[in-house]
């Protein structure tokens, strides 16, 4: 029984992260201006790969004052917050504007399923 309840848990962790890719790729097409109804058209705005490497890049690293130093966002990962609408101007955030960062991710609709056909 272990292994299928561990078989079922993989399962399901490769459904969200292919559910998480395919958001990502439908807000980058959205903002990009192309078409989103034919499902074959995912990889026209960025490739999984790309958008794992992007995310994979980004980081922040904390140093002294209690500050924080953003790595420069590839053009990739530029793409993928400019679709979220994100803006990541700050030079060194502190805490609390990585926190205002995160809300501002975190509300940011995800899908617009009005639009959907």
């Amino acid at each position: 029984m272990r292994k299928e309840e561990h078989t079922n848990a993989h399962f399901l962790i490769c459904l969200i992260a292919l559910t998480i890719i395919r958001i990502i790729q439908y807000k980058i097409l959205i903002f990009i201006g192309k078409e989103t109804k034919n499902v074959w058209n995912w990889e026209l705005g960025l490739s999984a790969k790309r958008i794992n490497n992007a995310l994979d890049s980004f980081e922040a690293d904390a140093i002294t004052g209690g500050y924080y130093r953003l790595t420069k966002p590839s053009d990739d990962m530029n793409l993928i917050l400019n679709a979220f609408r994100v803006e990541t101007g700050l030079k060194l955030p502190n805490i609390s504007e990585l926190r205002k960062l995160k809300y501002l991710f975190d509300k940011t609709k995800f899908c617009q399923c009005d639009s959907i056909s």
